[in-house]
């Protein structure tokens, strides 16, 4: 039993739950918009995804003081901080040529808007971390990040008021993860001297007007796509359930595999 546990939280801790999730959003997205992507680019956008995850976590490790660290994913970062660095120069220069040389124009789309965005998250948050103005906004960026990387080919494609529907309430699902986790953190991200929306305001209330938000857009998608919003739907009570429940590792490791849920709209 524990070795099962100890492969999740590895499973976990690597962000192959997230990889996965944003696989299958890019395959709901190209069934909802009918904007073909690439195999390169549905096989490349997690991979990506990947090395920034892993990249934005050793930046963390390495920045604060290591007997400050007590969680679990800190540890496995600090105790390997070596290989994971080692698995993002490999990882990250084997994207960069195949984006560079061997690529289709989809891949290259996504290398250049894809490191704008990022190049700018890490300027605001590893370089300008003091600044609180700038702080506040973080788990906003990700989220904004994380949703345009994938809605942004075919909004470029067409932004039309159904495409710019679909990638709002991608952004909402994603923020609510974010802003959720801020919450279960708090401590952990004081203790760390990292900043969190959490640690500024009364987050509550900004997730319950979140949970309304979400839940006005998972009704227009519904009139538009009956199965896409049903399932954006179904996305929305993962979120609230979660949110209500206290067992830590129960809710640690699936808040990131509702994202999983639209797999279900591929059979649709």
């Amino acid at each position: 039993m524990n070795y099962l546990k100890n492969l999740i939280n590895k499973f976990h801790f690597l962000s192959f739950d997230v990889a996965i999730g944003t696989f299958i959003q890019a395959l709901a997205i190209q069934k909802f918009t009918h904007f073909q992507f690439s195999f390169e680019y549905l096989i490349l956008l997690p991979v990506t995804l990947l090395i920034i995850y892993w990249l934005d976590r050793i930046l963390d490790v390495y920045k604060v003081n290591f007997n400050a660290i007590f969680s679990e994913k800190h540890h496995f970062y600090k105790n390997n901080f070596l290989q994971i660095l080692i698995a993002i120069i490999i990882f990250g220069l084997a994207v960069i040529i195949k984006g560079l040389f061997f690529s289709d124009k989809q891949v290259q789309n996504l290398g250049i808007y894809g490191g704008l965005v990022m190049g700018l998250y890490f300027i605001i948050h590893h370089i300008f971390k003091g600044s609180s103005k700038l702080i506040l906004f973080k788990e906003l960026s990700i989220a904004v990040i994380y949703s345009l990387i994938l809605w942004i080919l075919p909004l470029i494609n067409d932004f039309s008021i159904v495409n710019f529907l679909g990638f709002s309430c991608l952004f909402c699902h994603a923020l609510l993860n974010l802003w959720m986790i801020s919450v279960w953190d708090k401590d952990l991200d004081i203790s760390m001297k990292t900043h969190s929306f959490a640690q500024f305001v009364h987050i509550q209330k900004f997730i319950h007007y979140l949970f309304l938000i979400t839940l006005i857009l998972c009704g227009f998608l519904t009139y538009i796509d009956k199965p896409f919003g049903f399932i954006n739907f179904l996305m929305l009570q993962g979120h609230y359930w979660l949110f209500q429940t206290k067992v830590f590792f129960f809710r640690r490791i699936f808040v990131e595999l509702i994202f999983w849920i639209p797999i279900f709209y591929l059979f649709f």
